[in-house]
C-alpha cells in the first residue's frame, strides 16, 4: 500500500508538474500590464492627508530643458551585473507633499523623483523606499548611456517638469520610454505618459525570477518616514480614486505575481488535494477494498492452518478478492464435508475393528482353553505312557527279579531238603543279592535316574546285560 502511494503520489506530481511547465509559459508571456500611455494622471492633495487621482486631458510639455547625466558610468557596470540607479544633484523647489515641504528634490533616472535625499535602488526592494518621500512616475531600470534621449528638468517659478525622454529599458533594450512628471508650489503634481510599450506587446514582458526593476514595476507616490502604514494598492485604469496618508501605488509586478496566483494558485490546492487524497484517502480507500479483504482472508487460512475448518469468511465486495474469497469458503468447506466423512468412516471402522478385536480376543480365549486342554490331556497321556513305560520296565526288571528270586529259593529250599546245606546258603546269598538289586532298581525308577536307551546299540548292550544277569542268577545258560 505504501509503495503504491508513493508510485501513485509520485506520478501525478509529475503530471501536474509537466502540465505546470507546459502551461505556465504561455501562461505568463499572456500578461499585459495596462499602461497609461498617452494619458495625463492628476495627483491633487485631499482632506484625508493622501491624494485624489483622476485622468485629465493628455498634456505633455515639449520643451525638455536642462539635461542632467544620470548614466551608471563604466566603473557600475563593471561591478554589478545590474546598474545602480543614479540620482541628480539637490534641486531647490519648494513642495508640500503628504502634509510636508521639501525644498530639496533629486531626480533619478529611474524614473522616479525623491525628496529630502537620493534613493538607492535597493531601498526600493523594502516597501517601495517607505524611509524616503518619493513620486514614482514609471518606476523601472532604465540605460541612459544607449537612449538616444535623456533625463531632463526644466524649472521655472510656478512649477518643476521632469521629463524621461525616449531611454530605453536596462535589461529589455528594446523596449522605450518617454514619460513627464510635472510638481506645482500648492502640492499638485502630474504625470503625463508619451510613448510607452503598447499593450500586449513582446518588447515588455514579465519572467516570474527577473529583478523587478527589468520590467515597469510601479507608479504612485509613497509618503516616506512614517511608520503603520502601507501603500494603497490602485489601480490607474479605474479613475478617479482616493487615497489616505499611506500612500498609493499601482504595482505592475505585484499584479503580474497576483495574475500567475490565478493559475498557480489552484494548481497548488489541486496538487495539495491530490497529495492529501493519495496520502490519506487512497490508504483508507485500499485498506477497506484491499487490505481489510485480504486480512480476513489471512485470518480465515491461518484458522483453517489451526484445524478450524467450519470457519467462512465474509464476502465485502463482488471482485477478484471476492472470487478468492469464495472459493477459500468452497474449499474450506468440502474440507470440512471430507474430513467429516473421514471422521464417520473412521468411526465405523473403529467400532468394526473393536469387534474384531473383541471375537479375536475371544477366539484367542477359546484357543488358549483348547490348547490347555490339549497340554492337559498331552499331560494326561504323557503319565499314561510313563505308567505303562513305568509298568513294563518294572515288569521286565522286577518280574526277572522275583522270577530269579523264586528260582533261587526254590532251589535252596531243594539243596535245603537233600541236606546241602551250603549250596542252599549260596543261593540264599544269590537271593539276597537280588532282592537287593530289585531294590536298588526301584529306587532307580523312582528318581528317574535310570537312562532309557536311545539307540539300538544301547538296546542290545542292555539286553545282553540282562541275559547275563539272569544266567548268573538262575545258573542257566541262555545263548
Amino acid at each position: 500500500m505504501t509503495k503504491l502511494a508513493g508510485i501513485t503520489l509520485t506520478v501525478v506530481l509529475a503530471l501536474l508538474g509537466t502540465v505546470g511547465w507546459i502551461v505556465s509559459p504561455a501562461y505568463e508571456m499572456s500578461y499585459h500590464p495596462d499602461l497609461p500611455d498617452h494619458r495625463t494622471l492628476r495627483f491633487t492633495p485631499n482632506d484625508l492627508g493622501g491624494y485624489d487621482i483622476e485622468e485629465i486631458p493628455f498634456t505633455f510639455e515639449p520643451t525638455e530643458g536642462s539635461y542632467y547625466d544620470l548614466g551608471n558610468g563604466p566603473l557600475e557596470l563593471h561591478l554589478s551585473e545590474q546598474p545602480l540607479n543614479a540620482c541628480s544633484t539637490a534641486l531647490n523647489f519648494e513642495f508640500p507633499f503628504y502634509e510636508q515641504t521639501y525644498s530639496e528634490l533629486y531626480v533619478c533616472n529611474d524614473g522616479t523623483l525623491s525628496m529630502g535625499q537620493p534613493i538607492l535602488y535597493r531601498d526600493y526592494q523594502y516597501r517601495y523606499g517607505t524611509g524616503i518621500p518619493l513620486i514614482m512616475a514609471l518606476l523601472t531600470d532604465l540605460y541612459p548611456e544607449i537612449s538616444s534621449g535623456g533625463v531632463f528638468v526644466l524649472q521655472n517659478s510656478e512649477r518643476l517638469i521632469v521629463t524621461w525622454d525616449h531611454l530605453r529599458g536596462f535589461r529589455q533594450t528594446e523596449a522605450v520610454f518617454t514619460f513627464q512628471l510635472t510638481l506645482y508650489h500648492s502640492g499638485i503634481f502630474v504625470i503625463s505618459y508619451n510613448g510607452l510599450p503598447p499593450a500586449g506587446s513582446p518588447l515588455l514582458t514579465y519572467r516570474p525570477n527577473d529583478d523587478p526593476g527589468e520590467s515597469v514595476w510601479a507608479i504612485g507616490a509613497v509618503p516616506g518616514g512614517r511608520s503603520g502604514y502601507t501603500p494603497q494598492e490602485a489601480t490607474l485604469a479605474d479613475l478617479p480614486l482616493r487615497s489616505g496618508p499611506g500612500g498609493v501605488v499601482q504595482d505592475y509586478r505585484l499584479e503580474f505575481r497576483q495574475y500567475l496566483n490565478v493559475l498557480f494558485v489552484p494548481l497548488a490546492w489541486m496538487i495539495l488535494a491530490v497529495c492529501a487524497f493519495i496520502l490519506i484517502c487512497l490508504p483508507l480507500f485500499l485498506y477497506f477494498n484491499l487490505v481489510q479483504p485480504l486480512r480476513n482472508l489471512l485470518t480465515g487460512v491461518k484458522q483453517v492452518n489451526s484445524g478450524q475448518l467450519d470457519v467462512r469468511v465474509p464476502i465485502q465486495y463482488n471482485d477478484e478478492i471476492g472470487d478468492l474469497t469464495g472459493s477459500f469458503n468452497k474449499m474450506a468447506g468440502e474440507l470440512c464435508s471430507l474430513v467429516g466423512d473421514l471422521e464417520a468412516h473412521v468411526t465405523a471402522r473403529t467400532s468394526e475393528l473393536a469387534a474384531a478385536n473383541e471375537q479375536l480376543l475371544t477366539e484367542i480365549s477359546d484357543r488358549e482353553t483348547a490348547q490347555a486342554q490339549v497340554l492337559q490331556r498331552q499331560r494326561e497321556l504323557a503319565m499314561l505312557e510313563e505308567r505303562e513305560s513305568l509298568g513294563r520296565d518294572l515288569h521286565d526288571d522286577l518280574g526277572q527279579a522275583i522270577a530269579s528270586i523264586s528260582v533261587q529259593v526254590q532251589a535252596a529250599q531243594t539243596l535245603i531238603s537233600a541236606g546241602q546245606d551250603e549250596a542252599a546258603q549260596i543261593n540264599l546269598e544269590q537271593v539276597k543279592q537280588l532282592a537287593q538289586d530289585a531294590n536298588a532298581s526301584i529306587r532307580n525308577y523312582i528318581l528317574g535316574l535310570q537312562e532309557p536307551p536311545t539307540s539300538p546299540q544301547n538296546l542290545v548292550v542292555a539286553l545282553r546285560a540282562s541275559l547275563r544277569v539272569f544266567s548268573e542268577n538262575t545258573g542257566s545258560n541262555v545263548p
